[in-house]
């Protein structure tokens, strides 16, 4: 095993071993003997074999957060490694799928049906699709081909298709249900004059049907004669009351033990917001338990194993709500809920081998709901863009997958393709699923996303040194489409267009602008230091300039338009209400385009004690980090075209990056590994706004300062940071780090004191039942630099979960309240986000 410091890690195998023994080294060897021996690298393997790797995305060097993919999730791009070995990666949220198949359809189908041939069968045989007056049978081999000689009607619509216990085949359709034997005799049954068939859901010897007249009707499969008894019928609604808002949502409770019929089954009328569970008991209905809702049902599933049994309801609302079901009493417990979407939610139940059941949600996402050991049901995407259908499928090349419907195409999902083995889908921690894009010729250094949709492009802006003894740099900058990103069949992609600099140049920054005198055109600003100095703040007394190259953006090119001399690196730069904002040294400096150079409007100097390291800027204010002293805030004031301070830091912290959270509040990490909320307090602000001066004392501290709203020690480099909504548009905002050594988290808040209270007596109590093996103390580390302040460790509270029944009863004995109910709590504060 071979754990790089760059890049993948790997797993060889030994092949051979070189026969040139005068190339061994050894330990018996005088120093100046091994010092002849030398190793070249090899362009490929002679000697090992490369078994397997171990995704990295370490040194992550830069990254971009948006939604590339039209997936309403936000996606990661990163650029990582270095050198020869630095590369793009897509980090994707959720569980990856492979598309394995893709055929088109005659029309726009309303549903989709997988059935076996037989129960014994290990795979599907038949694919039913369904379009809104007819009906397509394929049969699935090692082509898949449509079949007339099944027994199903294809001139009707179907709303529920499957296999018996007998191996017969059921139809449900609008006017009747249709059961047809595996000697091909065909069994109808009809429903009264003026009433059609709703909604359906059958289990082996069980089916269940809703009418349009509001009745519910119960048949069992006579395990003699073969024929539907009809069993029981329930009244839902009567016609009086209303036409349902939503089609009637049914379905089959798991059975208990080794039996073969199931025991409860759900069902929503469509007309009111509460699921009905029904005890099926001698071939009746009972009512057992109610649940409520907050808009009417969609969609009902039930997922679990033989231990635990879930009720899963979607809604119209695109409200996901999981309950925990006793299949004894018939009791509902556990009541916990998640917005999916922004659409009625479809729910498609899934069976992996070895009995464990999930099932597919879909809205205006797709999710794969699941159940997790004691904590209920936990919820993540899936990776398969958004469909419209879907029904569970199995074949011998896709043992474990599904199948969907996505506008006038039929797709075949699989899972596990990436990972190997479709068990790690069910990974508690599995959160993003990563894919290379392409291969870099020398060290990222920014990423830049250009904002035309439809082209959906990317740039790497990159510098690597050839030589520390004179000033050679490659640099260059190589933007990339991410049109073919999710092509399975491809490996990497190359640049549409490669810029590349002079060697004594080295790129430091760079931002896409649109400036105030050219609306509609995009502008690419790269900044670039000249010399082989790496440090522009030291104190050697050498000075290194700088240069800022102006691109006009093309459709898949640069076209350069001028280039600016300045007096120090451009290390950090901003696009400011159409102008660009610089970091020089120490200086802030504002310029506008002109037509051979920048023009520069306006310069601050010693606006920081060290040097500008990154800037963060919001209407006229603008959040200036230093390479030492923290964050400064500053304000542009046009009447007096100049930076005015407004306040600054009172502790000094070495800044890597800022974001902007609020017109008050920013958000920044340093290069010791602390995150840090800062904020001007209001009531200071509104003085600072009536000041006409501000304080213009240029290289004095501020008379106002920046309170300390939270901070906390992750433990790296934090290398950027990204204010982004993980769960998708009108979702809770989060706080998106990424660490120089391939972290990835998130910092989400908490709403209200209830909530806080918790998870800090879950905190503490973690801190005491699971300390680290090195004695060293949880509060001490995340105090590393400064005191830790209003943030809640999620990860110490994750723990809480895979500790011993006997720890999690100690700690809810201790918090008053019950197992399940810390279960619920940590589980919501991590789906909140995800």
């Amino acid at each position: 095993f071979a754990a790089a410091e760059y890049g993948d890690h790997g797993i060889y195998q030994f092949q051979g071993v070189d026969d040139d023994s005068s190339a061994a080294c050894s330990s018996s060897m005088t120093p100046s003997e091994a010092l002849r021996q030398s190793f070249e690298p090899r362009d490929e393997l002679q000697n090992l074999y490369a078994v397997d790797a171990l995704d990295s995305i370490a040194p992550a060097l830069t990254w971009n957060v948006g939604d590339y993919f039209s997936e309403k999730a936000p996606q990661l791009v990163v650029a990582s490694g270095s050198k020869s070995r630095s590369m793009v990666k897509i980090l994707r949220q959720g569980f990856s799928v492979a598309e394995m198949a893709v055929s088109a359809l005659p029309g726009t189908p309303v549903g989709v049906f997988s059935v076996r041939e037989k129960t014994s069968d290990l795979h599907d045989t038949f694919i039913i699709v369904s379009f809104v007056n007819a009906t397509l049978v394929l049969k699935v081999g090692e082509n898949v081909d449509e079949v007339f000689d099944t027994g199903y009607l294809g001139t009707v619509s179907t709303i529920r298709a499957g296999i018996m216990a007998d191996n017969s085949h059921i139809q449900i359709y609008l006017t009747g249900i249709r059961l047809i034997k595996s000697n091909r005799e065909i069994i109808e049954w009809k429903p009264p004059l003026n009433a059609t068939i709703t909604s359906a859901a059958h289990h082996k010897m069980q089916i269940v049907i809703t009418l349009s007249s509001g009745e519910l009707i119960y048949f069992e499969l006579d395990s003699v004669s073969g024929v539907l008894e009809e069993m029981a019928k329930v009244e839902l609604f009567s016609p009086e009351s209303g036409k349902p808002s939503q089609k009637p949502a049914i379905s089959f409770a798991p059975p208990r033990g080794a039996s073969s019929k199931s025991s409860y089954v759900a069902v929503s009328d469509g007309v009111r917001s509460v699921v009905k569970l029904y005890q099926i008991a001698d071939g009746e209905l009972a009512p057992a338990s109610t649940q409520t809702l907050p808009s009417v049902a969609s969609a009902i599933s039930f997922i679990g194993t033989l231990a635990e049994h879930f009720m899963v309801v979607g809604t119209s609302a695109g409200i996901l709500i999981s309950t925990k079901l006793d299949p004894i009493s018939g009791h509902i417990s556990n009541k916990r809920t998640k917005l999916l979407g922004t659409k009625p939610v479809s729910l498609t139940p899934i069976e992996f081998a070895g009995g464990v059941n999930t099932c597919i949600a879909n809205s205006s996402r797709t999710w794969l709901c699941h159940s997790q050991s004691g904590s209920g049901i936990t919820s993540s995407p899936l990776c398969c863009g958004t469909i419209d259908r879907a029904a569970s499928f199995s074949s011998e090349q896709c043992p474990e997958g599904f199948i969907a419907i996505e506008s006038k195409n039929l797709k075949i999902f699989a899972f596990g393709a990436e990972n190997g083995v479709s068990s790690s889908i069910m990974s508690a921690h599995s959160v993003f699923n990563s894919k290379a894009f392409a291969n870099l010729r020398s060290t990222p250094k920014r990423l830049l996303r250009f904002g035309d949709q439809q082209l959906n492009q990317i740039m790497t802006v990159e510098a690597e040194q050839r030589s520390s003894i004179e000033p050679s740099w490659l640099s260059l900058c190589e933007m990339y489409s991410l049109s073919s990103a999710l092509d399975e069949e491809m490996e990497t992609a190359l640049p549409q267009s490669i810029v590349a600099f002079e060697k004594h140049l080295r790129t430091v920054s760079s931002c896409e602008i649109e400036f105030w005198d050219k609306p509609g055109q995009t502008f690419v600003c790269i900044g670039l230091a000249s010399g082989s100095i790496v440090n522009a703040w030291s104190n050697a007394g050498q000075a290194a300039g700088g240069q800022i190259n102006v691109y006009s953006k093309e459709a898949d090119s640069l076209s350069l338009m001028h280039m600016t001399n300045v007096s120090d690196p451009p290390y950090a730069m901003q696009a400011f209400n159409g102008r660009l904002i610089l970091g020089l040294g120490r200086s802030l400096c504002l310029f506008d385009l002109g037509k051979k150079q920048l023009l520069k409007k306006t310069e601050s100097r010693q606006v920081v004690p060290r040097g500008i390291s990154c800037l963060a800027t919001i209407g006229e204010r603008v959040f200036v980090g230093d390479i030492q002293e923290s964050v400064f805030l500053y304000k542009y004031r046009i009447s007096v075209n100049r930076f005015l301070l407004l306040a600054d830091d009172t502790v000094p912290r070495w800044m890597t990056c800022l974001t902007v959270l609020d017109y008050c509040t920013v958000a920044g990490g340093d290069k010791f590994g602390n995150l840090v909320v800062l904020r001007f307090p209001r009531e200071l602000a509104e003085a600072a706004e009536e000041d006409p001066t501000g304080n213009q004392n240029e290289g004095v501290a501020a008379s106002q300062k920046l309170s300390q709203e939270a901070c906390i020690h992750i433990g790296g480099l934090v290398q950027s940071l990204e204010n982004v909504s993980l769960t998708g548009p009108g979702g809770p905002e989060s706080l998106l780090y990424l660490g120089i050594d391939g972290r990835i988290g998130v910092v989400s808040g908490i709403t209200t004191k209830s909530d806080i209270e918790l998870m800090q007596q879950i905190e503490a109590a973690m801190r005491e039942s699971n300390k680290p093996i090195c004695g060293r103390d949880h509060l001490s580390y995340r105090s590393t630099f400064y005191p830790v302040k209003h943030i809640v460790d999620g990860d110490l509270c994750e723990l809480y979960l895979e500790s011993t029944s006997d720890i999690r009863k100690n700690i809810s004995t201790q918090l008053d309240r019950s197992v399940a109910d810390i279960d619920r709590k940590v589980l919501d504060m991590r789906e909140k986000i995800l």
